[in-house]
């Protein structure tokens, strides 16, 4: 059975909390394929996708780059 993509890119963002990059790319995937799109809204907030990107948020408080990436990725989802 094939893994749904919004769980596959939210136990990416799970299983490597450090890797900054990972993080922001995994926040850039959510605006992609969350803006304008309510079905892959819900898709992503039942997988936990918000939960992530808080994680990310709260782990580099003074990167900009990454706040950046996170508060664009939180407004798609909504």
């Amino acid at each position: 059975e094939q893994e749904e993509a919004e769980r596959l890119l939210c136990r990416g963002m799970e299983g490597f909390p450090n890797d900054r990059d990972l993080q922001t790319a995994g926040c850039q995937a959510i605006v992609a394929l969350a803006t304008g799109h309510e079905s892959w809204q819900t898709r992503l907030g039942q997988a936990d996708a918000c939960q992530r990107v808080n994680g990310m948020l709260r782990r580099w408080p003074q990167d900009y780059a990454t706040q950046l990436a996170g508060l664009y990725a939180l407004n798609a989802l909504l």
